[in-house]
């Protein structure tokens, strides 16, 4: 059985990646947990301070609130952890999802203007976890995934991945379009080069997927992305990551991190 994270704060954003999951988990066969994160400098915080035990069996109760509502919405199997660490919450998010399939993380983007400058946590969650997470925005509703889309360029990430996205969609019957965002101009020569990546696609195909590619052109990679997602019927964004070198994080554009900021539909964030 496929088993999903899902790290709460009883925040309305995540409210909605639970309600996600939750509806996810119950059309692929998954179970949740429910994970709830209080970050001290002082471990013996629960000893010294009756007001923080009592704080943390309210947090057990409205993590068990919230479980008895998701399985009685979705019947998915939910179940609930909460933990007190020394250690920043990404670091502790990261570690956690080790043996999970999927983190699936409510967000708010940037909250304000030093996260904008700074860099959301969501990214700071992606960017330390081995573990696929999905980011769902605040107010966005499960409905059932029938179209994927998995911006894809081969000079950031070279290698074809597909295998997290397959497991993620296995039980799903969905079709998947490969865009890429040409940042040249359209004239014969770039033409001629996405049709030779549209056949290095097509000679990718699996047997349970359908893969459709497709490209389009724009300098600004990240607003060409956010137009397609708004004019298609697209049901979520698959992106994959690779590691950044210094030269890479100094010239070129995290896309990622743009997206994981600003994105109003679900995006699935995988590695190899």
């Amino acid at each position: 059985m496929k088993k999903f994270l899902v790290p709460v704060d009883f925040s309305g954003s995540a409210w909605s990646g639970a309600r996600y999951a939750a509806g996810l988990a119950k059309a692929t066969g998954a179970e949740i947990t429910l994970l709830h994160v209080r970050t001290t400098i002082w471990p013996e915080n629960a000893l010294l301070a009756g007001d923080v035990a009592t704080a943390d069996l309210q947090v057990e109760q409205q993590l068990h609130d919230w479980q008895h509502k998701l399985h009685q919405a979705t019947g998915t199997d939910v179940r609930t952890h909460h933990l007190v660490t020394l250690d920043s919450l990404p670091e502790t998010l990261a570690s956690a999802a080790q043996p999970f399939d999927l983190m699936v993380m409510g967000t708010n983007g940037a909250e304000n203007y030093y996260q904008h400058l700074m860099g959301s946590q969501t990214y700071q969650v992606i960017e330390q976890s081995r573990c696929p997470v999905l980011i769902v925005p605040d107010g966005f509703v499960f409905r059932p995934i029938e179209r994927i889309t998995y911006a894809f360029d081969p000079r950031t990430n070279p290698i074809f991945l597909m295998e997290q996205l397959q497991r993620l969609v296995a039980d799903l019957h969905v079709e998947i379009t490969v865009l890429h965002i040409a940042r040249e101009e359209p004239n014969e020569e770039t033409e001629h080069k996405m049709d030779i990546l549209r056949q290095a696609i097509d000679a990718r195909q699996h047997h349970h997927l359908k893969l459709v590619f497709t490209h389009r052109y724009g300098r600004d990679v990240g607003w060409e992305l956010h137009r397609y997602m708004s004019e298609q019927e697209n049901n979520l964004l698959a992106m994959s990551w690779h590691e950044r070198t210094l030269m890479e994080r100094m010239f070129t554009d995290n896309i990622i991190e743009k997206i994981s900021r600003t994105a109003g539909y679900p995006v699935f964030v995988f590695w190899r």
